[in-house]
């Protein structure tokens, strides 16, 4: 009749289990720890309870870490990384430190694109309504070549001509007077013997108007 044997299997101890029972077993805690090591205390938990994926991803930053808790420690450093490296086998990290940084370089890149993009798109929104109002409180342009001012004519016509804003209303004493595509104007007017005033008037569709006043003396050699 065989004779079965139980025998107790101990369970491998974790290397997280193995740097918190030794740092209790020295009296600290992970301030402490802190201080000594110069590590982050949410990366010592994670390396305390093994939770590996916490820690930063390049190989070279997470064995400095192994490292200076195994020499705050006093313990061997090759066991404990070695330890590491079992841990971790399966689990995919980088061995290239600029990695990480190159990950942040492209992130802030396009953070800082991404702001400029909506800094200039402002600028634009803000230089358009300037532009736009502007346009609404600046007065039309208004130029006016003939009749010169206190002019004498012998005859009880003038021609009136002249350069307006295009989108502006011209009008001569009253009448409206219509512009050709460039803006121009031209048109003849009927006087009275004598001193004549002539008010020219262009104005927006806003309501600004700008006004130019010219006097025409007329003389009907006629008579």
């Amino acid at each position: 009749m065989a004779v079965f044997c139980h025998k107790k299997l101990n369970t491998p101890e974790y290397l997280g289990a193995k740097f918190k029972k030794t740092r209790e077993e020295k009296n600290l805690t992970l301030e402490d720890m802190v201080g000594i090591t110069h590590i982050d205390e949410k990366y010592l938990i994670a390396i305390e309870n093994g939770k590996y994926n916490l820690l930063p991803k390049t190989k070279a930053h997470r064995f400095a870490y192994i490292r200076e808790y195994c020499q705050a420690l006093e313990l061997d450093c090759k066991e404990f990384l070695n330890q590491f490296k079992e841990e971790t086998r399966h689990e995919k990290i980088s061995s290239d430190p600029s990695d990480s940084y190159q990950k942040y370089y492209l992130t802030s890149v396009s953070i800082f694109l991404r702001n400029l993009f909506i800094i200039l798109a402002v600028l634009a929104f803000f230089t358009y309504i300037g532009f736009q109002i502007n346009g609404v409180l600046t007065p039309p342009k208004l130029l006016v070549l003939s009749p010169v001012e206190g002019q004498s004519t012998d005859e009880l016509i003038v021609m009136i001509q002249g350069e307006a804003e295009k989108e502006s209303r011209l009008t001569v004493n009253g009448k409206e007077i219509m512009l050709n595509e460039k803006g121009q104007f031209e048109s003849l007017i009927d006087l009275s013997e004598g001193l004549n005033t002539i008010i020219i008037s262009a104005t927006k569709k806003h309501g600004k108007t700008t006004t130019v006043i010219r006097h025409v003396v007329a003389k009907n050699n006629l008579q």
